[in-house]
């Protein structure tokens, strides 16, 4: 299965990046073909053979690149550039005879390129291959190595130097324009960063005012060393300790059973939260309470947090007790009392319960009446 190359949308910092770079490659491109044409006619008409040879590679090599943009290999155009222009700089100024010619200019313009179209390690190094080149030629030029100097001022010389400092503009403007592309795209960083900054501090206090007005008892603790980092009021009326005795220590005593504790922590590990569990609480007094647990562990930048929530059921569980407690002592006085005693259902009058003393006093089953209308034994 082939992996397809998605280009950047062309409305997108990268997308511009991409569009300019073809804009500036064929503006360069169109640059290296034209130019050595105008300067081998120039050289042609003037009899200078002895610079043909590096127009004529030079044309070359613009047309190589030029092949290599049209069939989509934009990639290796800035290497093809770069260490092109090197070498046939280099011949230039052995072909002149001296370092005071135009051709050093192309070198100057080759690390130019260097720096806008690769990496910055490739910048220094062709930088470094261009400086020794310069001292190697500066050198050999004094000791006379080199061929007679045919330096002549000539129209060939000014195109050299037009296509020169057009591709330098051209660098410039595109450093220029890379530079103005990040600064906006850190500019849209920073209202982006400051916008989530906003909205986190709006989702803070949120949670806050929530945790703070919870009527459940609430409380944060810090998995690292188990600190109270905050409670709320409800909590500190549960359990009657101050804020003060809680935040930044590390919790009293507020289990009554320590298999409870050891059960909640074993959930928190095993699962990373805790859900209704049952313990009895501790109050600062000595005091107990029935109470229902629930906790999740929680992660802020890089601290991990429990949110742990209590609620106190005693009053619910009491009232159960003691509702089942009337039940039963109902239960006891209806099914013993020496007398005759039927519940029935008010819509239709059947009999829901009826107590053992009704067989004793009618001499009918228990069986007998429930379930059945009280009329057939009225009427009877």
């Amino acid at each position: 299965m082939t992996r397809k190359h998605r280009h950047p949308e062309p409305d997108t910092p990268s997308g511009l990046a991409e569009v300019h770079d073809k804009a500036l490659l064929a503006l360069i491109l169109a640059t290296a073909i034209a130019g050595p044409l105008v300067i081998t006619g120039i050289y042609l008409q003037q009899g200078r053979t002895h610079l043909l040879g590096v127009a004529l590679a030079l044309e070359a090599m613009a047309l190589a690149m030029l092949g290599l943009y049209l069939t989509g290999h934009r990639r290796w155009l800035p290497h093809l550039l770069v260490y092109g222009l090197l070498l046939l700089s280099t011949a230039g100024v052995v072909a002149q005879g001296s370092i005071r010619g135009a051709s050093v200019n192309v070198l100057l313009a080759t690390v130019v390129g260097a720096g806008v179209f690769l990496s910055r390690r490739a910048m220094i190094s062709v930088a470094f291959v261009a400086v020794t080149v310069l001292a190697v030629l500066t050198f050999a030029e004094q000791q006379g190595w080199l061929p007679a100097a045919r330096l002549q001022v000539s129209w060939a010389t000014w195109v050299t130097h037009v296509a020169v400092l057009g591709c330098l503009v051209v660098s410039v403007t595109y450093g220029r324009f890379r530079l103005e592309q990040t600064y906006q795209a850190q500019l849209a960083a920073l209202d982006r960063a400051s916008r989530v900054e906003g909205s986190l501090r709006d989702t803070e206090h949120r949670f806050r005012v929530l945790f703070r007005n919870n009527p459940a008892a609430c409380i944060v603790q810090s998995m690292s060393n188990l600190e109270i980092l905050d409670a709320n009021d409800a909590f500190v009326t549960l359990f009657g300790y101050g804020r003060d005795d809680l935040v930044g220590v590390r919790p009293p005593r507020m289990w009554a059973d320590a298999q409870d504790q050891l059960a909640f922590r074993a959930s928190l590990d095993a699962l990373g939260k805790v859900e209704g569990q049952r313990a009895r609480g501790v109050r600062k007094d000595g005091s107990e309470f029935d109470c229902v647990v629930w906790a999740e562990i929680a992660t802020q930048d890089t601290e991990r947090m429990i949110i742990a929530m209590v609620m106190d059921v005693s009053a619910e569980l009491k009232s159960r007790r003691e509702l089942e407690q009337s039940k039963e002592r109902f239960a006891k006085a209806f099914n013993f009392s020496p007398l005759g005693m039927t519940i029935t259902r008010l819509s239709d009058g059947r009999f829901m319960e009826v107590n053992p003393a009704n067989e004793r006093v009618l001499g009918w089953p228990m069986a007998d009446f429930e379930g059945k209308p009280r009329w057939r034994w009225v009427s009877g």
